[in-house]
């Protein structure tokens, strides 16, 4: 049974079509990257899959219509790191993180010792441990986003929901926030679903590659099938080189117009 399956996901915004007829699925474990030219439905397609309503067809979590699950049972399925997150200015970063486990507290209660471990824990992982105590506000716009991960990671759902979370990291973060997470899903079986933006990121980390262009899927499959140079250069209008790093991994590097090079498979 998949984590997640979007069925015919179709929805419009202002009487523009933004998502037309897509159909994906993840499994419990498996990393899938929304990927394409800005416009594409990247983010819609993951707000719908979070529970925002107005589209036709379906999304299914853990073979459970959301349409049917409560805002909080909604909540304690589905963490979300959005692109934009609303972040209170005053609010210490661990009562900011310690959010993510409200899905599980009830009305009256209070956090446990147990959700303040789990708190500590994430907040040690995005590496802000010495700044836990300090106002989000006071934070660089990176030290906020891995905030934001942490955030959702406390919550411990089986879903994770990702919009271009390495948009404000150094590429060090960036690498360490991807190797948790990939380390995550495999230990815990998360089923992972993320827009991103960087194509040799998307190469090197989910197992799964999903092109979006004008709303509708125009490929899906591993990195090597979706991400070749005639490809790239149809819908993202850009020359690029496919190359394999000393590892064997993707690279997708721009390349000036006009330079000699054919743009094929470099090995």
């Amino acid at each position: 049974m998949s984590a997640i399956e979007c069925r015919h996901l179709t929805f419009s915004y202002n009487g523009k079509l933004v998502l037309d007829d897509v159909s994906i699925t993840v499994d419990p474990g498996e990393w899938v990257a929304l990927i394409g030219p800005n416009g594409a439905g990247k983010t819609t397609l993951l707000r719908l899959v979070a529970g925002h309503p107005g589209s036709d067809g379906s999304v299914w979590l853990e073979g459970a219509p959301i349409k049917e699950l409560t805002n909080r049972q909604r909540a304690q399925q589905v963490a979300v790191v959005p692109q934009i997150p609303e972040t209170p200015s005053g609010m210490p970063l661990i009562d900011y993180v310690l959010l993510g486990r409200t899905p599980f507290i009830s009305y009256w209660g209070s956090e446990s010792a147990a959700d303040m471990a789990t708190a500590h824990e994430m907040i040690a992982t995005v590496d802000l441990l010495p700044l836990m105590d300090r106002p989000i506000g006071s934070l660089s716009g990176g030290e906020r986003q891995r905030a934001v991960l942490a955030r959702a990671l406390c919550q411990e759902s089986p879903v994770l929901l990702l919009d271009e979370p390495t948009s404000a990291l150094d590429l060090g973060h960036q690498q360490q926030v991807l190797d948790y997470v990939d380390a995550l899903r495999r230990e815990r079986g998360l089923a992972v679903l993320s827009a991103l933006h960087d194509l040799t990121l998307a190469a090197q980390y989910p197992d799964r590659l999903v092109l979006l262009d004008s709303g509708r899927v125009v490929a899906a499959g591993v990195p090597d099938e979706v991400l070749t140079v005639e490809r790239l250069a149809r819908h993202f209008g850009a020359e690029v080189s496919v190359m394999r790093d000393d590892a064997g991994g993707l690279v997708v590097a721009p390349r000036r117009n006009g330079t000699s090079g054919d743009g094929a498979f470099d090995e």
